[in-house]
């Protein structure tokens, strides 16, 4: 994207860190992801999640500067994979049901249309949501604020959901998965040469 984060926050989340970067959403960008849904938005179910076409996973390079400032935090030497990408629009009735985005390690979302006055960010369950709950705990889901442009890593196994999209105007973001390799070989295996 050419642009730097400007802005950078950690919340521990119940066990678990998810780490919120900004990162301002370019006209580029938006304006190839408005195509995308524009000439998908009737082919689509509601709500409307679309991946990974090529011009999807195409979106993700628009990122990768954001990928390797995580990196940097999390696995330094490590290097990025991306396994899946979602395009997701939320109009006026939508939901998003608890699931997670398991089979990968990280997951990122960011938020390219939101509106913190109308609109309603993520939850995330502690990630023993349902043994907890059944031992009547409390506080078991949270949400992290957001705005538009902000980018949001935590955990694949991580539970979210996205709850009902009660505005006139669309909520868009744009969700990856990736693994981490280490970049580093097994302590039981020899040392290539």
């Amino acid at each position: 994207m050419g642009e730097q984060a400007l802005l950078i926050m950690k919340t521990d989340l119940f066990p678990t860190t998810i780490t919120k970067h900004h990162v301002p959403v370019s006209e580029e960008l938006r304006s190839k992801i408005l195509d995308i849904y524009n000439s998908q938005k009737f082919n689509t179910p509601k709500p409307f999640v679309l991946g990974p076409t090529e011009d999807v996973q195409d979106l993700v390079k628009y990122y990768s500067d954001s990928i390797e400032e995580f990196l940097e935090e999390v696995e330094p030497n490590g290097k990025a994979t991306v396994t899946d990408v979602s395009l997701v629009v939320l109009s006026s009735g939508d939901i998003i049901p608890r699931d997670c985005h398991l089979p990968g390690q990280y997951t990122a979302v960011h938020y390219v249309t939101f509106d913190p006055s109308t609109h309603q960010a993520d939850i995330y369950y502690h990630p023993a949501y349902d043994v907890l709950r059944c031992l009547g705990s409390d506080d078991l889901a949270s949400g992290v604020w957001v705005q538009e442009g902000d980018l949001i890593f935590y955990p694949s196994y991580l539970h979210t959901s996205s709850p009902e999209h009660n505005a006139s105007d669309e909520r868009i973001t744009l969700t990856f998965t990736f693994i981490i390799d280490a970049g580093r070989e097994s302590s039981n295996q020899e040392p290539s040469e």
